[in-house]
């Protein structure tokens, strides 16, 4: 068998790192699950709803809040609906269709998820690099 040429140990070896950290994702997304407790919305900023310390009027958020949901300002002056609904698929272990989880949650990164990156346990990796 002939030794491996450079480039096939740097392929071999970001193949291993690259699975290595789809599973550290796998192991934090499961024991976090935050995305999978609430749905974001953003809100519109009509002007008529404008007011000095936020976009949204007090009639609007109370609005939202009588319905039972929260309203929260992101960093960017972007006004979200926070509605605490837990996805039907999560159980006592955890993610009843990880394998087969939809789309969004394949793709979803909760460090770029507003209010979610706040509990995201996916900053850790960056905190290895």
């Amino acid at each position: 068998m002939a030794p491996m040429t450079m480039d096939e140990f740097v392929d071999l070896n970001n193949e291993v790192l690259r699975e290595m950290m789809d599973e550290k994702k796998q192991e934090l997304c499961l024991s976090c699950m935050a995305c999978c407790h609430v749905l974001l919305i953003p809100l519109a900023n009509y002007p008529h709803e404008r007011r000095f310390d936020t976009f949204l009027s007090n009639e609007a958020v109370e609005f939202w809040r009588t319905r039972g949901c929260r309203v929260w300002m992101d960093d960017a002056g972007q006004d979200w609906m926070i509605v605490d609904f837990p996805c039907p698929q999560i159980g006592p272990k955890g993610c009843g269709i990880y394998e087969d989880r939809p789309y969004f949650c394949r793709m979803g990164d909760g460090r770029k998820i507003p209010y979610i990156n706040k509990v995201c346990k996916w900053k850790e990796l960056d905190d290895e690099k």
